[in-house]
């Protein structure tokens, strides 16, 4: 499993982010959790991709947030 440390605030927007704790997956390993394909969770991130500040985030629901970085997409699971 890949994982990936967030910062804290994004410097653009000063808009508080993910604590430095957050695990996040990729997409692969995030659609097995999901049980559904990573292709189908793909399309999921593109479809409810939105801005803030320099990033794009795609909140899924039920607090899961995929976040793109640079050509990948990474997904957080609450708690």
């Amino acid at each position: 499993m890949t994982t990936i440390e967030a910062p804290t605030t994004d410097p653009a927007s000063g808009l508080p982010r993910a604590s430095p704790s957050a695990v996040y997956l990729t997409i692969d390993d995030a659609a097995v959790r999901l049980s559904t394909t990573a292709n189908a969770l793909r399309a999921r991130c593109r479809r409810h991709s939105r801005r803030e500040g320099r990033d794009v985030v795609a909140r899924l629901g039920a607090g899961i947030v995929a976040v793109k970085i640079g050509f990948s997409w990474r997904v957080r699971f609450p708690g």
